[in-house]
């Protein structure tokens, strides 16, 4: 070896050099596992723990803002990740539009329909942040229109890179680019048919981004296309958001997840220690939609040489969608994979419909004020009203109803609709053109769209193996103490894992035993929802992970109460009992009144605290002696009011609600037992 070879020291840039070479070489030698849809490479374990975290956190209700609502709930997976609702109830307010597919989102920008978003991780984040209808980032009303992000005015628009001026006639917006080598034609509605699969390259693969720390907000979004970049848009949460975001509402829902340590072993195996923030959540959520691909349609089969995949009708369809009908030049054909959209903007007229369709013609102005403006609620671009996200059709056969407002029916209806030439509006995109179509092109052009729908659910969760073995419950009341012989039901739900049944296994019965515990072995789904008896609800929601081993719910109760209820001979004995707190008091003639009419004014006065369950009922010397506990919450006062059943209608009466003895009700004082 010569001297020069025994002194040469590497540089920074051989250095790095050779890493690239290394890690090239590793991931080139990485294994590939075949999808439906093609291959994709195996992910780092890392990688896929925080999928499968992400996995499992989009489906609990308890990540979300009221608690209630998963974003399953909404994006339901055997539904093609929609929703089955035309609107869903969006936490705390009835959503303005249909939800949205979640197929295929990986490497895009600008998410929701209207282009609200930079990144899923952004919009995971707003999700999780104030209610709807409350004083927002920047001190406006949230919900205006998505429901997640703040409303822009003239005044304080949100940033956008979107262009301001009027686009030119043709020009394409830089909402994205499509993930396959196809492009559209600009054409006249006429149909210039865009490329064939064998003349476009495979779709480059995204590139992963690395999580956030702990504590970071979401990642800038990915490149876009050089021909068609712009400026990356400015993050919506500035610094001074970012303080209100981690002291506000957008951090109690990572406070809930966190509280009982229910999902430590997953953000452990996902992110190497179990602290959960709000990025955390919004990135391994994010991560497990850009795992949702969409898989092999009779489409692929066709385009791939089986030429028994497609029926005369399917093939007449496929015509019409590449030619006369138009439809390929945004629903973009070709590539390995089709990706069946180009991810730009365009208006459709069906928002302009929304306001018009059906109208009185006097009424047509003042509802005008309430039209969807679409990309332009994100830019404030009066180009822009109107204009909507093309969607994929992968999968479209599953997600009736259809449009962004689930305005139509059947994929008949979509048909009929663009052959009409769509609804006539100023900012209408030129390149919607009537077409001729008769029954059978319009058969022809739906059996084609459902020809897109793939045979194998995209985003099936996979073997994982940091699945808890067996998960155990302690559950105590509020004074520490365990609580015994408590009877709940263990329910299989979430996302099916391999080899669970299509429909949900049937609930088990369980009962804590003296330590208050149970143990069970989780389901093949990702989730075991804990159901407690009436009256009960787990502090942090009933949805146990797969992955949790241990946890203990400290439940807000004192004990057990119980009332002894005496009824006259032949009564009927109700299975529950609500005890109440009288919140406005009436005149004892209106009372009674109230009570015989069943007045809704006087329920409303009232404030449920508990609820007795029937234990049981005998005959004892003529009369009918009935026996119910309730559980008492720590709150709730030493009375109650009950609303009890008679023989002659209601009656209301008061009674202790204490832990230590049994109250006693006795409705036939005065009667002569039978």
């Amino acid at each position: 070896m010569s001297a020069q070879a025994l002194s040469f020291r590497p540089t920074r840039r051989v250095i790095a050099g050779a890493l690239s070479a290394v890690l090239f070489a590793a991931v080139l030698s990485a294994p590939s596992i075949s999808v439906a849809g093609g291959p994709r490479p195996v992910a780092p374990s890392r990688g896929d723990a925080i999928v499968e975290l992400g996995r499992r956190l989009f489906f609990d209700p308890a990540v979300s803002r009221s608690g209630d609502n998963s974003c399953a709930s909404c994006h339901e997976p055997d539904h093609g990740f929609s929703s089955k609702e035309r609107f869903n109830d969006d936490d705390f307010l009835r959503a303005r539009r249909h939800s949205q597919p979640l197929l295929d989102l990986a490497g895009g920008r600008a998410f929701h329909s209207d282009g609200e978003f930079d990144s899923i991780s952004e919009l995971v984040a707003l999700r999780l942040g104030e209610p709807s209808g409350t004083p927002g980032l920047f001190g406006r009303p949230t919900g205006a229109s998505s429901g997640y992000g703040p409303t822009p005015t003239t005044a304080d628009p949100r940033p956008s890179a979107f262009p301001t001026a009027p686009t030119p006639a043709g020009a394409r917006l830089p909402a994205s680019t499509p993930t396959s080598g196809g492009t559209t034609s600009g054409g006249t509605g006429s149909g210039s048919a865009p490329t064939t699969p064998d003349d476009d390259q495979p779709p480059a693969a995204p590139t992963p981004t690395p999580p956030p720390d702990a504590g970071a907000l979401p990642a800038a979004p990915p490149a876009v296309d050089p021909v068609h970049a712009t400026p990356p848009t400015p993050a919506l949460v500035g610094p001074g958001a970012r303080e209100r975001l981690g002291r506000g509402g957008i951090g109690a829902v990572a406070k809930r997840v966190e509280a009982d340590g229910r999902y430590d072993e997953a953000f452990g195996a996902a992110y190497g220690a179990p602290a959960v923030s709000t990025a955390r959540i919004a990135d391994s959520i994010a991560a497990f939609v850009e795992s949702i691909r969409s898989t092999t349609a009779p489409y692929d089969r066709f385009v791939a040489g089986e030429t028994s995949a497609f029926d005369a009708s399917e093939r007449r369809g496929l015509a019409l969608f590449k030619g006369r009908a138009g439809c390929a030049q945004c629903h973009v054909l070709g590539g390995v994979h089709a990706p069946l959209t180009d991810r730009e903007f365009h208006n459709t007229g069906v928002a302009r419909r929304a306001v018009e369709f059906g109208a009185n013609p006097a009424d047509v102005a003042s509802r005008r004020a309430n039209e969807d403006r679409g990309l332009a609620f994100s830019t404030t671009a009066d180009a822009h009203e109107g204009q909507f996200k093309t969607p994929t059709l992968r999968d479209v056969a599953l997600r009736a109803p259809y449009m962004h407002d689930g305005s139509f029916e059947t994929l008949e209806s979509v048909v009929r609709y663009y052959a009409n030439g769509a609804h006539r509006n100023e900012r209408l995109d030129r390149r919607i053109r009537p077409f001729d179509a008769s029954t059978d092109d319009v058969n022809d052009l739906a059996a084609f769209l459902r020809s897109l729908t793939g045979s194998v659910r995209p985003g099936r969760a996979p073997d994982f193996s940091a699945r808890a073995d067996a998960t155990t419950v302690r559950i105590l009341d509020a004074a520490g103490h365990p609580i015994p012989g408590l009877r709940v039901s263990l329910e299989s739900v979430g996302d099916r894992l391999p080899g669970a049944p299509f429909d949900a296994e049937p609930a088990r019965a369980a009962v804590t035993d003296a330590r208050g515990a149970l143990t069970f072995a989780p389901s093949k789904r990702t989730h075991t929802r804990v159901n407690l008896p009436d009256g009960l609800r787990a502090p942090q929601g009933a949805w146990v992970p797969d992955t949790c081993k241990s946890l203990e719910w400290t439940l807000p109760i004192e004990g057990r109460t119980s009332l002894l209820l005496i009824l006259p001979a032949g009564s009927t004995v109700a299975p529950r009992l609500g005890a109440d707190v009288v919140t406005r008091s009436f005149p004892d003639a209106v009372r009674r009144l109230f009570l015989l009419v069943s007045d809704k004014t006087y329920l409303d006065a009232r404030k449920r605290v508990a609820t007795y369950e029937l234990v049981g009922s005998a005959d004892v010397a003529g009369k009918l002696v009935a026996r119910y506990t309730a559980w008492k919450p720590t709150d709730a006062p030493d009375r109650v009011s009950l609303i009890l059943p008679t023989l002659g209608g209601r009656t209301e009466r008061e009674a202790e609600f204490l832990v230590s003895r049994e109250a006693r009700i006795d409705l036939t004082a005065g009667t002569t037992p039978r």
